[in-house]
């Protein structure tokens, strides 16, 4: 700060001595005009002229040096910004190949079956558990046994898939702990519009998983906000554009589900063409 008044300082004494050269100009003239000492004022005008492109010289040089010093901290400046930011970015893929824990999962056929979530694959975790939250959580009980018997006995429904629905929405209740008065909770959110289906299943998620990627969260955060803090000196929609090109659709679909209940990551979001981006994605 203190170098920048300096240079506006010096640029501004340059000035004034160009303007006070044009003086010394003028009046020599003026008294060329009334007929005075000629020898004396032409050795006068001589002088006033080397002494205004003196001080033309020394006004373009102070101009041209300040104007090169500015650049270099705009420079500088946003040198800083771009290390600390891809330091953050490293640290964002870092934190989401840290998310490592193992999880039991429903199989096709209906076949539960201990798996490692670890990195990339936890975004296809998710949504996989995303989805049958959905299609298992509220919705009617299933409740029919399957007796292969049954096939042929002209029964309305199949058997079969109506006990796949049941294991199905048996995984989900045990995996997620749904208790009745759980349920019943969410259900009246829904019915009075206080949720959504999809806040609803992505708020029993987080509950069960949260503690596995909350720092992954956490640095999501920190990048947008740093990158919307700096917006004054950089265009925030530069970097934004490549944060997100560092995701998968999926992945911006899963941050959809995590802003619909985390007010403040969508406060952060907010303004971005992230959150644009997202909003689409997630359709």
């Amino acid at each position: 700060m203190l170098s920048t008044k300096r240079c506006i300082f010096s640029e501004w004494t340059a000035l004034i001595l160009l303007v006070v050269a044009v003086l010394l100009l003028v009046i020599f003239v003026i008294s060329i005009k009334n007929n005075d000492d000629i020898g004396s004022l032409t050795g006068g005008v001589v002088a006033c002229i080397i002494y205004v492109a003196n001080a033309i010289l020394l006004y373009l040089t102070l101009k041209a040096q300040n104007e090169g010093i500015r650049n270099q901290k705009k420079i500088a400046l946003q040198e800083r910004f771009e290390t600390t930011l891809y330091n953050l970015l490293d640290n964002y893929f870092n934190q989401l190949h840290r998310i490592n824990f193992n999880a039991l999962v429903m199989q096709n056929p209906p076949k539960e079956e201990w798996i490692v979530v670890s990195g990339n694959s936890f975004i296809n975790f998710a949504q996989q558990q995303l989805e049958s939250l959905e299609n298992y959580y509220i919705s009617p009980d299933f409740t029919r046994p399957y007796d292969p018997s049954q096939d042929d006995m002209g029964y309305d429904f199949n058997p079969k898939e109506e006990y796949d629905k049941f294991l199905r929405k048996s995984y989900v209740t045990n995996t997620y702990n749904i208790r009745q008065e759980q349920f019943d909770e969410y259900k009246s959110k829904i019915m009075e519009r206080k949720m959504t289906t999809s806040q609803v299943c992505y708020q029993t998620f987080y509950n069960r998983w949260g503690c596995f990627y909350s720092q992954y969260i956490r640095i999501v955060k920190t990048i947008i906000n740093y990158i919307k803090i700096n917006r004054a000196n950089f265009p925030d929609t530069d970097y934004i554009s490549i944060f997100r090109s560092y995701m998968s659709i999926d992945e911006q679909r899963f941050l959809n589900y995590h802003a619909s209940i985390d007010q403040e990551f969508a406060d952060i979001l907010h303004g971005t063409i992230l959150e644009e981006e997202i909003s689409n994605n997630a359709k």
